[in-house]
Parts: C-alpha cells; structure tokens; sequence
C-alpha cells in the first residue's frame, strides 16, 4: 500500500513538470492602432514612445504601430475597439474626437464604454496659422476679414478640435470660416504651405516642425503657449473658445487587472524617463501626462461636454 501511495505521488509531480509554465505578458508583438496619417503628431508621438513601453515590458517585447486614418480617427478607432481585450492592441484614444465621433455620428459601431484608458503622455494646443508670408498679420486682422467674406480654414477632419474651433469662432463671432476638413495634420500642413488654403487649423507641434514657413495669429490654450509666448489665447481676446487635444493611450475594455496595471505602470515610468522627456522636446512633442483614473475622468467629461452641445447645436 505504502508503495502504490508513493508511485501515485511521484506520477503526479512528473505530471505536473510535464506542464508548460504560463508565459508572462507579454509574449509575443503589442499592436498600437491610431486613426490619424503618418508623420501627423498622434503619429509621431505614438511612434516616440513606443519604444519605452517595449523596454518596461521586458526583453523581446516588440511593438507595431498602426495607422488608421479617416473619418475624424473613427475608422481607427473602430478598429481598437474590435480588438481583444488581452493587452495585444492598444490604441490612441484621441480626443475630443472620441467624443464628438459618439456623439454625432449614428454610424460608429463604439461608445466610451468599448474603451479603458491607460493613461496620457502627450496632447496638443491648437492655433489659427497662416503661411510666413501672409498679409493676414493679426487674428483681428483675420477675424474682420471673416466677418466680410468667406475664408478657408483647413482642418484635420470633421469634429476635431480645430473644427469645433472655428465653429465656435463663427457662432460666437458672426464670422464666414468655411472649414475644410482633411485626414489630419499631415494633408493640412502641405495644404497651407502648398497656397491652397490661406488659414489652418495648426497645432503647436505642426508649427514647430515647419521651421518658420508658418506663423500662428492665435491659440485656443488656456494659457499662452511657452513654445510661442507672442501668440495670444483666442481667451486673451474676449472670445471664450478652446481647442486642445489629448492622446489618450487606450484599449478595448475588459483588460485583465494585472496587466492593466503594468500597462499603466510603465506609461507612468516613460512619463518620468528624462531620456523620454529629451527625446520629445526635440521632437517638438507637448508632454501632457496624466494616470490612468485621470486620463478616463478625462474621456467621460468630454463625452458628456459633447453630448450636451451637440443636443443644443449640431454642428454636422
């Protein structure tokens, strides 16, 4: 009797080695979908960081960005947020876009609640830009033109937030913007720079990346700018208008607690990485860092914003 207990033990412990350890998240390629054109800051930024979360994670993590682009970021986000909750596709959450997407668009096949945000690295300011060249030299100059006819704005699609910008600028003001929508910063630049519109929806990043070719009339910030200190706030003028984004790093909701938690833990580690800081200044990246609980307090807000605007005045 004694034996057979013995030999029933050792089978069990030669089983139990004969069964593969659970590998650790993660064990093969992260994807990280963005709904925005190459080379645009979304794009840029992604690109920037990406590597620093490959080196939290671990030795022979690799990533692969995605982009996406139409639609105002929709199409990539509806993309995200087919994918499997399993920390295997991330995402940009870019916002207001999220929200004004929900908001205004019956077809999207997502909602907030497709989404849990990871946390924040960067976000952006936008301004009213012209080319260096322009005879438009101040944003009164430009709104008294807008008031006597049409002009063009070229934006980075419907329901962003240099479209709601000028938007906002026309109702407040009486003005006759007509935006131009694009599949983001990437079109609207060479737009600009091309003579094919004569004012753009610019943001910080875009007009520090065009060595001086452009120059901003005004920004739609709470505060002025570092990076450009003579640019006045739309706010500074007496128009309470803003337009600011943030790229929410995101993923299909129902992540599993550990790894949501080491996810979130390394964007707060490449938040505080001076090598990360180094590489995105000179990358003319805006730092805009915030936790995970901040950055989808953040996303509920904007949703909300939105849905209540949109039910007083759509602006499709």
């Amino acid at each position: 009797m004694r034996r057979t207990i013995v030999a029933c033990i050792a089978m069990a412990i030669l089983a139990a080695s004969a069964v593969p350890a659970l590998a650790e998240y993660p064990e093969r390629t992260i994807t990280i979908i963005h709904g925005t054109r190459a080379g645009g800051a979304v794009d840029i930024g992604t690109r920037t960081w990406a590597p620093y979360l490959e080196r939290c994670l671990g030795e022979g993590t690799t990533t692969a960005v995605i982009s996406i682009p139409g639609a105002g970021s929709a199409l990539g986000l509806a993309e995200l947020a087919k994918g499997a909750p399993d920390g295997y596709t991330l995402g940009i959450l870019l916002m207001p876009n999220l929200a004004t997407a929900i908001v205004s668009n019956p077809e999207v096949i997502f909602t907030e609640e497709n989404f849990e945000a990871l946390g924040n690295l960067f976000g952006n300011a936008l301004t009213l830009g012209v080319r260096a060249d322009s005879e438009i030299q101040t944003i009164e100059q430009l709104v008294e033109l807008a008031k006597t006819e049409p002009v063009n704005v070229g934006v980075a699609g419907v329901g962003t937030e240099d479209f709601l910008m000028v938007k906002a600028l026309n109702r407040l003001l009486g003005l006759q913007f007509v935006p131009i929508p694009m599949e983001g910063s990437a079109q609207v630049n060479p737009a600009l720079l091309g003579g094919h519109i004569d004012v753009a929806g610019l943001s910080v990043t875009s007009l520090m990346t065009l060595d001086g070719n452009a120059r901003a009339l005004a920004i739609g910030s709470v505060e002025r700018a570092p990076e450009f200190p003579d640019v006045p706030t739309l706010r500074e003028k007496g128009w309470d208008v803003l337009a600011m984004s943030s790229h929410i790093i995101g993923a299909p909701k129902g992540l599993p607690e550990d790894v949501k938690a080491k996810l979130s833990a390394c964007i707060t580690s490449i938040a505080a990485d001076p090598k990360f800081q180094a590489e995105a200044a000179e990358r003319a990246l805006r730092l805009q860092v915030m936790t995970a609980d901040e950055a989808q307090k953040l996303i509920d807000s904007d949703v909300a914003t939105y849905k209540a605007a949109w039910s007083v005045e759509p602006w499709m």
